[in-house]
């Protein structure tokens, strides 16, 4: 009966983790100590990594940070949009980076600090996806 069970969950888990489309950063330096539930991780350098289920209809993308290809937290995103939905005027418009970029900031009143994911305007998995991640910080 247990077996059953344990079979189902890693047949339907296996295929979803061989179906991810990842995107890694490598050795980006966390200004911060950062706090996730009941983990604390420790201001430093960590490679991090956004990536993307193949699901069909859904868009959901996870931040992982990494520490010797060890996840060490998870985050969900929030979609961002930007000003026009056009992909004639996103491929010129100057604000958006031509390859991925990865960039922080941080609100001192609410101890948030926010990481933002732009794919650029050649990212071959996800063009003109705008992320937002957000994790709380200790100074």
């Amino acid at each position: 009966m247990y077996g059953v069970g344990i079979y189902l969950i890693l047949a339907f888990i296996c295929p979803l983790a061989g179906q991810m489309k990842a995107m890694k950063f490598r050795g980006i330096n966390i200004p911060y100590t950062l706090k996730h539930n009941d983990t604390v991780i420790e201001k430093g350098k960590y490679d991090i990594e956004i990536s993307m289920p193949e699901t069909s209809g859904v868009r959901i993308f996870y931040l992982r940070i990494l520490k010797k290809n060890k996840a060490l937290c998870i985050l969900d995103s929030t979609i961002m949009h930007y000003d026009t939905e056009a992909t004639s005027q996103l491929r010129n418009d100057p604000n958006i980076p031509d390859k991925p970029r990865l960039t922080m900031g941080r609100n001192p009143v609410s101890k948030k600090l926010y990481i933002y994911f732009e794919s650029g305007k050649h990212s071959p998995d996800y063009p003109f996806t705008k992320l937002r991640f957000v994790i709380d910080y200790i100074e």
